[in-house]
């Protein structure tokens, strides 16, 4: 009985930690949006993009391989202090990395002002990464209350410095990032220690970094696809249009909030509850749970896109302030993407579950090179409207192919 309440403890803190995770950003992105106005919260939206490019290829080659064959690990201390060892080399290359193609990028647009990012940002990738890594060995361990604790230290100390620059109305860009870096740092500093990194053997490091490597190839380049795919359009528009560009699309990114929370959550339970079915001696109980669940997800994206769209004009002023109010054109259309994002995600969930990861990687890779011949003639002709066409265009490809993958190897035989 105290197993089953430990168990439904941790998955409460879970689901708390994430909303809170979520929740904290939409704030963060709303002081953000209205300190630094269009211009400069597009600046810091493109920025970002560099944080992001990085956590994906940290997910792919770190995250993803250590939830998965961590708990097959003899000694799984080991295991993990050896990847500590991996991702603390990451994540230095990652600063690296970051801060010189900054400079390049810098020199490259003869846009100066863009080289007093990039230390600031190379400083809050390298902690942001390693405090991400520290709070999915929390998770992995089963100790949610401090991946709990590291989140709030992290996000929480985050948005509280941020807010507390934003009320003396000195809040420069770089300062946003150096908070990042601060508070993630603070987080790794207080709960390091209760991990349980042990028993760290460097002539395993080599089998580690091999076994590690087999697992997460494909996953690599899955990843990368979908980072492409899914920034294109912003970096295409800044580029054509204007950095504020890449603000307003995040702004409207930011108010499907409650979507992105609901995405997150299926990534934690519809996969446990879909290999229950597909073990299920019941006929068809696979597809039954899917089409449940697309029904389900489908009338939650609805009610949102409805309250959205229906107030645009009311909620980008209400959050954002008035310098985003001409763009509620934009907020309208732009939500009706997540019907295709949501079959995108459903489907996915199905192959993975089936095993079927090499359809998934298909279909990224055609909608990288659709969205790669769309992106920059769409938004020269259309504008921000272009960013939401060939968004639509690339994503209802990659749900096509995905689907036909799923028809043919499960939805069309019997189960």
């Amino acid at each position: 009985m105290n197993g089953k309440i430990f168990k439904y403890t941790s998955i409460n803190i879970t689901i708390f930690d994430q909303c809170m995770v979520s929740g904290v950003s939409f704030i963060l992105n709303i002081l953000l949006a209205r300190a630094l106005g269009v211009e400069g919260f597009g600046v810091f939206s493109l920025l970002w993009v560099v944080v992001l490019f990085v956590s994906s290829v940290q997910l792919a080659l770190i995250i993803y391989p250590m939830l998965t064959l961590a708990p097959l690990q003899e000694d799984r201390s080991a295991y993990l202090s050896t990847l500590l060892c991996f991702q603390l080399i990451f994540s230095f290359f990652a600063g690296v990395f970051a801060y010189v193609g900054v400079n390049m990028f810098s020199a490259y647009s003869q846009n100066e002002s863009l080289m007093i990012y990039a230390f600031p940002l190379a400083v809050a990738i390298i902690f942001h990464t390693v405090q991400d890594f520290l709070r999915r060995v929390f998770f992995l361990c089963e100790l949610a209350k401090l991946a709990l604790l590291s989140d709030v230290l992290s996000y929480g100390g985050r948005v509280l410095l941020v807010f507390y620059l934003y009320t003396l109305n000195s809040l420069p860009l770089e300062g946003v990032l150096y908070a990042t870096a601060i508070c993630s740092f603070i987080s790794v500093a207080v709960t390091i220690r209760y991990a349980n990194f042990s028993g760290f053997n460097a002539s395993q490091m080599i089998d580690f970094f091999n076994v590690n490597w087999s697992f997460s190839k494909w996953l690599l380049g899955s990843s990368l696809l979908q980072w492409f795919t899914g920034n294109l359009f912003v970096v295409a528009a800044s580029s054509l249009l204007g950095v504020a560009a890449a603000g307003v699309v995040r702004v409207c990114q930011n108010l499907m909030g409650p979507v992105h929370v609901l995405f997150l959550a299926m990534d934690n339970f519809v996969p446990a509850k879909a290999a229950e079915c597909l073990r299920s001696p019941e006929k068809g109980a696979l597809s039954l749970y899917f089409r449940k669940l697309f029904i389900i997800v489908f009338g939650f994206i609805l009610i949102v896109v409805i309250v959205v769209s229906s107030f645009s004009g009311f909620w980008l002023d209400f959050f954002y302030g008035s310098d985003y109010t001409d763009y509620s054109f934009l907020l309208r259309i732009y939500v009706l993407l997540y019907f295709l994002v949501a079959i995108n995600t459903v489907l996915k969930l199905l192959l993975r579950t089936l095993k079927l990861t090499k359809m998934i990687f298909i279909a990224d890779v055609i909608a990288a090179l659709v969205a790669l011949s769309v992106a920059f003639p769409l938004i020269k002709s259309y504008g921000l409207t272009g960013v939401v066409i060939g968004s639509a265009l690339s994503l209802l490809i990659a749900s096509s192919i995905l689907f036909l993958g799923c028809r043919i190897n499960y939805l069309g035989k019997k189960s």
